[in-house]
Formats: structure tokens, C-alpha cells, sequence
């Protein structure tokens, strides 16, 4: 269950296209993050990725055990901004 927007004291917005195993490794250096009194969550935002992208955030979301930071993905249409 994801924290009451009013109860965070961050949010972590990642915007993506194709990069999976970037990806990867900064969810779970997010998910090894310790500090028990800060409450956050991570908004993935997904620029249509045709690669493993929405797996990654799948799995990242299921290993994590942390109530106070979940990670839910968007996917948005339109050309990919480079």
C-alpha cells in the first residue's frame, strides 16, 4: 500500500525509455537506501519502452517490503525526447 500523498517527505520520479538495466540498478540502490524516518515512494514514468523496462519495475515493486516506498510505472505515449 502506497503512503497518503500528504505523509511523504519525497518522492523519486524516474522518466525512462529503453534503459532496463539502468533501471534495475537504481531501484534496487533506492531499495538499499536505510533511513527509517524519512517516508518516500518512486513514480516510474515509461516513454513507451519496447525492452524489459515494466518487468523490471514488476520485480523491483515485488522485493520491495518497505511500506513507505513503493514504485508504480506509467507508461505515456508520444516520441521519446533525446
Amino acid at each position: 500500500m502506497m503512503p497518503q500523498a500528504g505523509s511523504l517527505d519525497a518522492t523519486v520520479l524516474i522518466c525512462t525509455y529503453n534503459r532496463a538495466s539502468l533501471l534495475a540498478e537504481t531501484l534496487d540502490s533506492l531499495t538499499r537506501c536505510r533511513v527509517s524516518t524519512l517516508r518516500w515512494n518512486v513514480i516510474v514514468v515509461d516513454n513507451n519502452s519496447t525492452d524489459a523496462t515494466r518487468q523490471v519495475v514488476v520485480v523491483a515493486d515485488s522485493r520491495n517490503t518497505r511500506s513507505s516506498s513503493r514504485t508504480s510505472s506509467s507508461r505515456v505515449r508520444g516520441s521519446p525526447t533525446r
